[in-house]
């Protein structure tokens, strides 16, 4: 996995935060994938589709955070947690040229088993 929506390099609140799924090593199965805040309330605009036909086991997600705060970023590939899923992440204040802005950092990753 790679990307901005999984790495938190400086996304902007309402912003599309996006990753790669690279399953062509996992075997057959199919890529979820959940966002929800600190109070575990999911993000309702997430998607993964697959990146085009002729590599049908590479897949393009996104999903667009709406708020300062903590989210976990939950990947899965034929219904089991990715390596490192949930993905923790938090929206910060930051000053980019004088502006105030807000960005989403990575705080932890966690691994499932």
């Amino acid at each position: 996995m790679e990307g901005k929506g999984v790495a938190g390099e400086c996304l902007l609140v309402n912003e599309r935060a996006s990753f790669i799924v690279d399953a062509r090593n996992a075997g057959t199965g199919e890529v979820e994938a959940w966002v929800v805040d600190e109070n575990c309330e999911p993000l309702t605009d997430v998607q993964c589709v697959r990146r085009d036909e002729s590599d049908p086991q590479v897949y393009n997600c996104c999903y667009r955070p709406t708020a300062e705060g903590r989210y976990s970023v939950i990947v899965t590939y034929g219904h089991v947690p990715v390596p490192q899923s949930p993905y923790k992440v938090r929206h910060t204040r930051t000053h980019r040229h004088g502006q105030g802005r807000r960005a989403l950092d990575v705080i932890e990753s966690t691994d499932v088993v």
